[in-house]
């Protein structure tokens, strides 16, 4: 309901307050069970290329990557490809794709 795919029977939707709309879609992340990831791409480019799609600058993005990655525990898998993470570890790459970027 909240990313609009559903129809509310009953009641209302808020966030902080205030009802949720499609302008404020980019404060909302969903992480489905299915990964929107590249499993041949290294957890970097993966990163690298998703936030350039935002239209961040790939210097910032080189700036904060190591401080994300050391936040969210998995500092160890930038070099890696997604295919070979869990399934765990893959969602936190996910949801910080999803939150970060």
């Amino acid at each position: 309901m909240i990313l609009g795919l559903l129809d509310a029977t009953e009641g209302k939707i808020e966030w902080k307050g205030k009802s949720i709309d499609y302008s404020r879609t980019s404060e909302i992340g969903y992480l489905p069970e299915e990964r929107g990831l590249y499993p041949k791409m290294k957890v970097k480019e993966q990163i690298v290329y998703l936030a350039r799609l935002k239209g961040m600058q790939k210097k910032a993005i080189l700036n904060e990557l190591d401080y994300w990655l050391e936040r969210f525990k998995v500092p160890e898998y930038k070099d890696k490809k997604v295919e070979e993470l869990s399934k765990g570890n893959q969602q936190k790459i996910t949801i910080y794709c999803i939150s970060y970027t």
